[in-house]
């Protein structure tokens, strides 16, 4: 959504429709769930270092795991597509 704000900003793209699904449930163990975090930018591993990791995943099974005692997370996947066209005389 930010890429296509910041296309339509600078006059590059022309958005004609968009369309978003509904959401789809599924279930995420509450590892593959931080796997999931480390790999954001704020939480990858390199950046944690080898004691923050161990850490921060501790931290986060044991934030879940009240909610989740059987050790999966029920989420919900939503797509977004937006379709369109170059802006005339997009090229610069």
């Amino acid at each position: 959504a930010k890429a296509i704000a910041e296309l339509e900003k600078q006059g590059y793209f022309l958005r004609i429709s968009q369309q978003s699904t509904a959401p789809i449930p599924f279930y995420q163990s509450i590892d593959e769930f931080i796997v999931g975090l480390h790999s954001r930018s704020s939480f990858t591993s390199e950046r944690l270092g080898p004691q923050g990791t161990k850490d921060f995943d501790q931290q986060v099974r044991d934030l879940l795991a009240p909610y989740h005692g059987v050790g999966m997370i029920p989420l919900q996947v939503v797509a977004t597509v937006t379709w369109g066209k170059p802006a005339i005389g997009a090229v610069k």
